[in-house]
């Protein structure tokens, strides 16, 4: 990983699966609790943590994302546009439900 992730300033609720990301080879790009910061305007209400992967290896990181966080994630693999999966530049987002 190329700059060191500043985990005293993300949400303490988050701050541990980031790093789990992290350790484990995943460059994560946005995260939050779902809690911690409810002004900021438009925020998720849930926890999830989104990573940057490619096109070619994106199902096979999104396998391996959900493997390290277990069975209460959703994970998810995507590309926006064809100049993007061009460039070898893809998207797993994580997410966990909250119970209702």
């Amino acid at each position: 990983m190329a700059s060191k992730v500043p985990y005293a300033a993300l949400d303490p609720g988050i701050r541990d699966v980031v790093r789990l990301l992290n350790d484990n080879g995943f460059e994560t790009t946005d995260s939050g609790d779902g809690v911690s910061k409810p002004a900021a305007g438009i925020v998720f209400p849930f926890p999830h943590v989104a990573a940057v992967t490619t096109p070619g290896t994106m199902v096979a990181d999104a396998e391996r994302c959900a493997a390290l966080l277990g069975p209460e994630w959703i994970v998810e693999a995507s590309y926006a546009t064809r100049a993007q999966q061009s460039e070898g530049t893809a998207l797993i987002f994580a997410r966990q439900e909250r119970a209702r």
